[in-house]
């Protein structure tokens, strides 16, 4: 029967071999609209470790060049904020305050392997703060956080990385590059793969808990507000902060909730994961409707061939199946080189594709398109067989 197939298209192979040609095309672009979609449900599929509710933070920065009075009133602002009745906890931050775009990164590496972390400094308030759970170890504790080899919490995925499967705690890790600039790290906590906002990747990631005692760079401050006292925050902290530092020369730049700023970074991203939902579906039923006009086209150029084999006793399912096989066939051809061209892409690292995703897109692009091609086969082919032998032969 294949034999058959093959034969009967051969006898067509310029009208075949633009339609190869556009069943390549169309695979390449099924894959990466599956590609895309399937790589931010992904993201969204690894839960944030972090509890939004109730927190707020707020964005500072002075200018103030005198370092030493500058260390004193880091502690000396937490102490008196901590004690306002409506908060319940208060911790400094660098650039680790979920939802924020800040970041910083850095290399570093063990067992002959280089790894870029994004970096995250931390006072020993953050993780209860916003609830962070760890898998396995303990945070730093303040008195530790000027001892070398600095202590630091690691995400699960740098782990597997640079050490397998091996417990990691207690474990060292290394950055710079030579012996003036080497500083050594030891591992005493593993958290869940991490990430700073919904859509965001997980990234490994590298904690480092600061002592409060010698805080001079946060500009960061993640404060727990008691339930149903939100609005008193709003309302008295740039008061309660001005109190222990000068207006002149500290400077508040953002008072906002977490969830409002997880609200705000993902208003777009929605935007663009339901635009990229909503092409793809067109793309798909456009792909169905295309493939259903084409053969529709290339059986009516074959009536005179399906009433002959009607007239000698072929049964509409027989002529139904041969051009649902024919279709497949022709989706074969054109869906071989697409492959061969997308794997290739992958293998030079043209285009950084993440693996666990590729395969799965390549997996269901090759289930999607076999399965549009059937269904517009058969619709087509459903309607030729039942065409009267005569009729079909009379219009030739």
């Amino acid at each position: 029967m294949i034999k058959h197939i093959v034969k009967l298209m051969w006898n067509q192979k310029k009208r075949n071999a633009l339609i190869i040609a556009e069943l390549m095309v169309v695979f390449l672009v099924l894959f990466f609209a599956v590609y895309f979609l399937s790589d931010n449900l992904s993201r969204l599929l690894i839960p944030i470790n972090v509890d939004d509710e109730n927190v707020a933070t707020v964005g500072f920065y002075t200018n103030d060049t005198n370092r030493e009075r500058v260390a004193k009133l880091y502690p000396a602002l937490k102490a008196h904020l901590k004690n306002l009745s409506y908060i319940e906890g208060v911790s400094y931050s660098g650039n680790s305050v979920p939802f924020d775009e800040s970041y910083n990164s850095s290399t570093f590496s063990a067992n002959g392997i280089d790894l870029v972390f994004f970096t995250r400094f931390v006072d020993p308030d953050f993780a209860p703060i916003l609830k962070m759970p760890l898998l396995k170890g303990r945070w730093p504790e303040a008195e530790e956080a000027e001892n070398w080899p600095r202590p630091v919490v690691i995400t699960e995925d740098a782990g597997k990385i640079l050490f397998g499967e091996k417990d990691v705690l207690g474990l060292k890790i290394e950055s710079g590059r030579d012996a003036g600039s080497k500083k050594e790290y030891v591992v005493t906590g593993v958290l869940p793969r991490y990430k700073q906002s919904d859509y965001g990747n997980a990234e490994p990631g590298l904690f480092t808990v600061g002592n409060p005692k010698a805080l001079n760079s946060a500009s960061r401050i993640i404060i727990k507000v008691k339930r149903g006292r939100m609005a008193e925050f709003f309302s008295h902290i740039e008061t309660e902060i001005y109190k222990v530092v000068d207006k002149d020369s500290w400077f508040l730049f953002w008072v906002n909730t977490l969830a409002d700023m997880r609200a705000t970074a993902n208003a777009s991203k929605h935007t663009e994961f339901y635009t990229r939902t909503l092409i793809s579906a067109i793309v798909i039923l456009n792909i169905l409707l295309g493939f259903i006009g084409v053969l529709w086209y290339n059986i009516n150029l074959r009536l005179k061939e399906t009433g002959l084999r009607m007239a000698v006793g072929a049964s509409r399912r027989a002529i139904s199946t041969q051009l649902i096989k024919e279709s497949l066939v022709l989706g074969f051809f054109g869906i071989v080189p697409a492959i061969i061209l997308i794997l290739q892409v992958y293998l030079l690292r043209v285009f950084p594709f993440e693996t666990n995703v590729f395969f799965f897109s390549l997996a269901v692009s090759l289930l999607v398109l076999p399965s549009l091609l059937v269904i517009a086969a058969w619709y087509p082919g459903r309607l030729a067989s039942r065409i009267s032998p005569a009729v079909a032969l009379h219009s030739e």
